[in-house]
C-alpha cells in the first residue's frame, strides 16, 4: 500500500495553524519572519516560528498515516511547480477568438512570505524524513502536485490512499484492478472525510487480504479512519470529473460551458455514464490520442446542442468544441494530458525508474521524538 501526500495542502494546514497559535500567544509579535542579519535584504523564520512550525508538520504527519501506520510500504510527497496550464490556456486564447475567456487559479490570494515556511520545510525537514523515515519527496518542473499525485496512481499495482484539499482528485478515486480512495482534512468544514467510490462495486481482495493482516476488506481500512474521526463518503468519480468539464470549476477559475447550468450539467452527464457505463476515463484519454476515434467529443457536442437548442452557426459550435476540449485537458488528471515538452528526465525518473524508498513508520515516531535536533 502506498500513501501519497499533497504537500503544498500539509504544509498549507501546517502554515496556517502555526499561524494562529503565534496569533494567540500574547508574548510574540504579528510577524512571523524576520531580516537575515547574515543575507542582506533576505528574510527567515523567527525561532519560535520555526520550532512551533516543524513540531505541528511531524506531529500531522504522524496523524494522517497513523490510521494504517506499518500497513504503508511507501510514502510520497509531492509539489507544485509553475503548472503547464497556465501557459497552455495563454496560447488557447492567444490562438483563438473565443468569448469565454479565463485565467487559471487567477483569484487564489498569496501570501508571498509563506515561501520561507516551504523553504524550511524542504531545506531542513525534507531532507532528514527522507534519511530517517524513507519518505519520498517528487517536484517536476512545468507540474502541479495533483499531477504527480495522478501519474503516481497510474504508475503503482499496489493499493493507494492519497491526502489532500483538492477535490479535483476525487477523479482518481477508484475499486477496479486496485484501490484508492482519499482522505482530507477539516479545513473549513465540521468533519475530516474520507472519500470511497460505491461500495456495490467493492472486491473483497481489497488491500491484498490473502498477503495481510486486514481482515474484511475496504470497509476495515475505512474504519480505521473512521475511528479517528473520519467521516466517510461515498462518489462517483466519473461523474465527478465529467461535472467539472461541463459545469467549471470556482476554484480553479475554469468558467462552465455555454448555457451549461446545474440541470442540464446533470442530463448530459447522465447520458454520458450511460452511454458509455464504465469506459469514461479511456474515451476521455484518447481524446487527444490522434489515431483514436472523435465518438466521444461529438456525443458531447450532440447532446449540449440538443439540451441548448443551439443554432447550425459552424464558427460557434467550433469554438465551442474548443472549450470543451480545453476544459477536458485542464481538468483531467492523466498521463495522456501531460504535455511531451515537461516529460523531462526528471519525470521518467519518477515514473519509469520507481526509484523508492521503503517507508518506516517507527522511524518516523522516532523522529517526532526526536525533533528538537533538527
Amino acid at each position: 500500500m502506498i500513501y501519497l501526500i499533497d504537500g503544498n495542502a500539509y504544509i498549507n494546514v501546517a502554515v496556517n495553524v502555526t499561524k494562529r497559535m503565534l496569533f494567540n500567544d500574547k508574548s510574540i509579535r504579528d510577524d512571523y519572519y524576520m531580516n537575515d542579519i547574515f543575507n542582506e535584504g533576505e528574510y527567515i523564520l523567527k525561532e519560535t516560528t520555526r520550532i512551533r512550525f516543524r513540531d505541528f508538520c511531524l506531529s500531522y504527519l504522524i496523524s494522517m498515516i497513523s490510521p494504517i501506520g506499518n500497513k504503508v510500504d511507501e510514502v510520497h510527497i509531492v509539489f507544485d511547480s509553475r503548472s503547464w496550464r497556465k501557459d497552455y490556456i495563454r496560447s488557447f486564447f492567444t490562438d483563438k477568438a473565443v468569448d469565454t475567456k479565463f485565467e487559471y487559479k487567477s483569484s487564489r490570494k498569496k501570501d508571498n512570505m509563506i515561501r520561507l515556511f516551504f523553504e524550511y520545510f524542504q531545506g531542513t525537514l525534507q531532507p532528514h524524513l527522507s534519511r530517517k523515515a524513507g519518505i519520498n519527496f517528487h517536484r517536476v518542473d512545468g507540474m502541479e502536485g495533483d499531477d504527480l499525485i495522478a501519474q503516481l496512481c497510474e504508475t503503482t499495482d499496489k493499493d493507494t490512499i492519497i491526502y489532500t484539499v483538492d477535490k479535483d482528485i476525487l477523479q482518481l478515486v477508484e475499486n477496479k484492478e486496485k484501490y484508492t480512495i482519499l482522505v482530507t482534512p477539516k479545513m473549513m468544514t465540521k468533519h475530516k472525510k474520507v472519500y470511497t467510490t460505491s461500495k456495490s462495486d467493492v472486491n473483497e481482495d481489497f488491500f491484498n487480504l490473502s498477503n495481510s493482516d486486514v481482515a474484511g476488506g475496504i470497509d476495515t481500512v475505512v474504519e480505521s479512519f473512521k475511528n479517528k474521526g473520519y467521516v466517510n463518503i461515498e462518489i462517483d468519480p466519473y461523474e465527478i470529473l465529467l461535472g467539472k468539464i461541463f459545469g467549471g470549476d470556482k476554484s480553479d477559475d475554469i468558467p462552465r460551458l455555454y448555457k451549461m447550468t446545474p440541470s442540464k450539467v446533470k442530463r448530459v452527464v447522465a447520458y454520458l455514464l450511460e452511454k458509455y457505463d464504465g469506459n469514461i476515463f479511456n474515451k476521455i484519454d484518447d481524446v487527444f490520442n490522434e489515431t483514436s476515434e472523435d465518438y466521444f467529443i461529438e456525443d458531447c457536442m450532440h447532446k449540449m446542442i440538443e439540451i441548448n437548442k443551439i443554432s447550425d452557426d459552424k464558427e460557434f459550435l467550433h469554438n465551442l468544441k474548443s472549450q470543451l476540449l480545453l476544459n477536458i485537458k485542464v481538468i483531467r488528471l492523466s498521463t495522456a494530458m501531460i504535455p511531451e515538452s515537461i516529460k523531462s528526465k526528471d519525470y521518467d525518473k519518477i515514473h519509469e525508474t520507481r526509484e523508492y524508498h521503503k517507508f518506516n513508520y517507527s522511524k518516523l515516531i522516532e523522529t517526532k521524538n526526536k525533533s528538537v535536533l533538527i
